[in-house]
């Protein structure tokens, strides 16, 4: 791939990202044939992923959380809400799904209208509206990279969680301490530290190779499918996932990159 391609590559990247034009990436993604292909391939489901979540990854956010039928579940950042739309599926928990891409939730809401255990609303997850104690189990699924302070969204998702509930949080991110970063140890990450440092219990499971391997195969099936993103003009999804997949492998390959399940319960109240 030639500069100036790379160059459209990194534009059009920051553009998607920018909250004006998220949901219509979104609506994009969710029609565009060619990347419900990349997802299977991908993932080995296609759940319309904007993040890292393969089905390995899915299977055991399921296994740790073990929502139930009787459960009220956040999903924080869904996007899309097909992945809200898998978990309410799969567990019969009551599922609502947040984002701030108000198309996009307005088309969630028309696609699963007749299911009655799943919901979708807008909302800023900076100032998540929602009673105390109201919730069994919170979900963020690689989402607490865009909140504006991480110490606060933590604090404040602690408050809407039931007595006993939980937080399944995947988050990768960058080790406080870069010597460290061999050892793959999940309290070296900022998130951890917060959690730490706010008495939180939590227990980890380690998914950096797992998402080496998913940074891998995201470069080369997008590279596969160039032709057909092109064919349907989406230019820019080809663009943002090429893009997206570089800069990933290179932080990955400077060492300093952990993927982690996080599974949080709250403090003693």
């Amino acid at each position: 791939m030639g500069r100036i391609t790379d160059l459209l590559c990194r534009f059009v990247s920051r553009l998607v990202m920018r909250p004006s034009r998220f949901s219509k990436a979104i609506i994009a993604i969710s029609n565009s044939p060619a990347h419900s292909r990349f997802c299977e391939q991908v993932y080995g489901v296609d759940l319309c992923q904007m993040n890292m979540m393969d089905t390995e990854q899915i299977k055991k956010l399921l296994d740790v959380l073990a929502l139930s039928g009787g459960d009220q579940v956040l999903d924080v950042g869904c996007g899309a809400g097909f992945i809200s739309e898998h978990i309410a599926h799969t567990t019969g928990a009551h599922v609502i799904g947040l984002d701030s891409a108000k198309r996009a939730i307005q088309v969630a809401q028309k696609r699963v209208a007749t299911i009655g255990n799943l919901s979708f609303v807008t909302g800023d997850m900076n100032a998540l509206e929602f009673p105390a104690r109201h919730f069994d189990a919170v979900i963020c699924i690689d989402t607490l990279y865009f909140v504006k302070d991480l110490e606060s969204a933590i604090l404040r998702l602690e408050q809407i969680l039931k007595p006993g509930g939980r937080m399944g949080i995947f988050y990768s991110g960058k080790v406080v301490d870069e010597k460290a970063a061999a050892d793959d140890p999940p309290g070296m990450t900022k998130l951890a530290k917060l959690l730490d440092k706010h008495g939180f219990r939590w227990e980890s499971w380690g998914f950096t190779e797992n998402e080496l391997a998913v940074w891998r195969k995201t470069l080369s099936v997008a590279e596969d499918l160039r032709d057909q993103f092109l064919e349907e003009g989406n230019e820019s999804l080809y663009a943002s996932r090429i893009f997206e997949s570089r800069q990933e492998l290179k932080r990955h390959a400077e060492g300093t990159i952990l993927r982690h399940l996080y599974r949080v319960t709250p403090r003693e109240r």
